[in-house]
């Protein structure tokens, strides 16, 4: 670690999820959130203690949003076609349209340009008073709202749209917002 009167300054900055730690947390995703989770609170716990030893390391998150262009949801649908030959067909026929019908929403949702984080990503690494999170697109924002509101709330908001089916869903349609 730098001594604390270097001129130059040190910036950790970690990659996490949507709306962060008060984000509405998903059904399937249980393990992704929860490395996220852990990784925002790796990144308060040690940003507070850079402050605590007047270190000059700043430490931040950046929470993006559906990113697209990227072939996440294609390789994700491989990995998920792979998992079901390999399960016994109980497992289609308890989770087969849960999962589908997430896939679908997956893919028609809006999404941020991946430009738009490589942006985000530098203003991070050159701003002068750094934020502990940098969110990355519209429903990286909204999430917090959602993940935020009582659980029953919360649970009916997820339940009534992710995991319904989506109207017109095609999983080659996407949509792009680039700023």
């Amino acid at each position: 670690v730098q001594s604390p009167n270097a001129e130059r300054r040190g910036r950790l900055i970690f990659i996490g999820t949507g709306g962060g730690t008060p984000s509405p947390s998903p059904a399937l995703l249980s393990a992704y959130m929860a490395s996220k989770w852990g990784i925002e609170a790796f990144c308060q716990s040690l940003r507070l203690e850079m402050k605590l030893k007047n270190y000059p390391i700043d430490c931040c998150m950046l929470n993006p949003g559906f990113i697209k262009p990227t072939n996440l949801i294609e390789v994700g649908n491989a990995m998920v076609a792979k998992m079901w030959k390999k399960l016994p067909p109980q497992a289609y026929e308890e989770y087969g349209a849960l999962v589908e019908n997430f896939q679908n929403f997956s893919a028609v949702q809006p999404a941020t340009h991946v430009s738009v984080v490589a942006t985000t990503m530098e203003k991070a690494l050159t701003d002068g008073a750094v934020p502990l999170r940098y969110k990355v697109g519209f429903d990286s924002k909204a999430s917090t709202i959602v993940g935020l509101l009582p659980t029953e709330f919360r649970e009916w908001v997820l339940t009534n749209s992710m995991y319904q089916p989506q109207p017109g869903a095609s999983k080659e349609k996407q949509t792009f917002v680039v700023k």
